[in-house]
């Protein structure tokens, strides 16, 4: 049965690769349904239903409708900060030394982390997660590079292992 299922999934494979536009097909299918679908206006706000879902940052600020846009800003601005970290922690390990380095990157992470809870308006938020976003690179990588450099040449691959 196993071996039946298997030989139809690849058969199924074969097809899609003789015919690329298949999927294409498909998509265009999804898109027009999508954008046919009527949608509801925004004029009397909306109303959540917490009674099997938690509350999300989108619906406590209502991020719907004209600022549906707000959460992807928010992950856009944290990689941003990624990549400005990376630079940015990268001359501060050249200057200060690896354990500066990581117990500069953890403080602003967690402090910036802990106060994105706290943030009155969507402009500090942005802001605070901008700053754990520089550090979260450094906070996730750095450690490891410590660890590694414990370790003797003979063996540093063991933490590789056990990443």
């Amino acid at each position: 049965m196993f071996l039946n299922q298997t030989q139809t999934y690849f058969d199924n494979l074969k097809i899609q690769d003789s015919n690329p536009d298949k999927f294409t097909g498909i998509r265009r299918s999804v898109i027009s349904f999508v954008e046919n679908v009527p949608h509801k206006s925004c004029d009397s706000g909306w109303k959540y239903d917490h009674s099997l879902v938690f509350n999300t940052i989108s619906s406590e600020n209502d991020w719907v409708c004209d600022n549906d846009y707000r959460p992807m800003v928010i992950h856009t601005v944290f990689w941003i900060g990624n990549t400005v970290g990376c630079i940015l922690w990268g001359f501060t390990n050249d200057y200060l030394g690896r354990k500066p380095t990581v117990l500069l990157s953890h403080s602003v992470y967690f402090l910036a982390g802990l106060a994105t809870l706290f943030a009155p308006n969507f402009t500090m938020l942005a802001i605070l997660r901008f700053l754990v976003g520089c550090a979260h690179h450094t906070v996730s990588h750095l450690p490891f590079l410590i660890v590694v450099e414990y370790c003797g040449v003979a063996s540093r691959t063991v933490p590789l292992k056990s990443w």
